[in-house]
């Protein structure tokens, strides 16, 4: 919530490794003050019946990025020297700005990957940090593919600050909750907001707005069927009756493949690394989203 704050309105603060604690300090007590707000049904609505967290996703409300704070990936054809290092868990890779960023930050090896002939690494700090000013310079080494921060899909749920005022100790929270193919961008979504009053300790239910919570259903993808799920190589799709386009992504919302189906299968996975996805459908009237798991 910080880090988007000080992006969204431009401050100095996005030129530092670290998340401000004048901003994620006061943001972290006006939370568990909604959260504790005895007597409040709203504060029960969001914290308690819908549980509603932040989200490193898109953040449909601003129209802007967020990103987790602990990790990032590089990618590089597997020729490059500090690469093979890598891929070998070998965190001296012999490259200085890349060492350096290893020692400064406190970074290990999460996971290592392939992807259309070049490797992966995904590296997690021993802290959360600004990550996009971390690895603002990576892009420049010779070899480097791509250094990019880390997101996910499938944003349902999200709070944001919409309005602070240090002098004061106001803050205002925006709580989202959204559903029906949320992969696009969530077909319905319900806002509600609070007014925090951090000297008083003090929570004001302002309004709620938006799409009525009570019509959230899952019926569309019920009847929609994957075989075998976990696969291996084809994936079978009963209950659509017509062609499709296809697409999937990997559990940080990269898309890894785009498709046509003209038979109601999805061929030629064996290609894929084990793990979980996402399948997103979408037929002449609908859009289908499931979770996939590849053996």
């Amino acid at each position: 919530m910080a880090l988007r704050y000080i992006y969204r309105h431009n401050l100095p603060d996005t030129s530092k490794p670290e998340i401000p604690k004048q901003y994620s300090h006061p943001f972290l007590d006006a939370l568990i003050a909604v959260y504790n707000a005895n007597g409040l049904a709203e504060s029960d609505t969001v914290t308690k019946i819908h549980k509603l967290h932040t989200f490193p996703g898109y953040d449909f409300y601003h129209n802007q990025h967020s990103y987790l704070l602990d990790k990032f990936r590089i990618s590089s054809d597997t020729v490059t020297p500090w690469m093979q290092k890598l891929q070998n868990h070998i965190l001296t890779t012999g490259h200085p700005l890349i060492d350096s960023l290893i020692t400064t930050y406190g970074l290990t090896i999460d996971d290592l990957n392939s992807m259309f002939g070049n490797k992966m690494v995904r590296f997690q700090t021993d802290t959360n940090y600004n990550i996009p000013y971390i690895i603002k310079d990576l892009d420049t080494i010779s070899g480097m593919d791509f250094a990019s921060t880390i997101s996910y899909m499938m944003e349902t749920n999200n709070i944001y600050v919409t309005d602070y005022s240090p002098a004061s100790s106001v803050i205002r929270l925006l709580y989202s909750r959204g559903w029906g193919d949320c992969p696009s961008g969530c077909m319905y979504r319900r806002y509600w907001e609070f007014k925090v009053y951090l000297d008083e300790c003090s929570v004001k239910f302002v309004t709620s707005y938006g799409d009525d919570i009570t019509s959230m259903t899952d019926n569309q993808t019920a009847s929609k069927k994957l075989f075998p799920n976990p696969f291996t190589d084809v994936i079978q799709v009963e209950g659509i009756n017509e062609d499709f386009d296809y697409m999937i992504f990997n559990n940080t919302g990269q898309q890894v493949l785009k498709g046509y189906s003209s038979d109601q299968k999805i061929k030629n996975l064996d290609w894929m690394s084990p793990g979980s996805y996402v399948l997103r459908i979408q037929t002449s009237d609908q859009v289908i989203t499931k979770k996939i798991l590849k053996q």
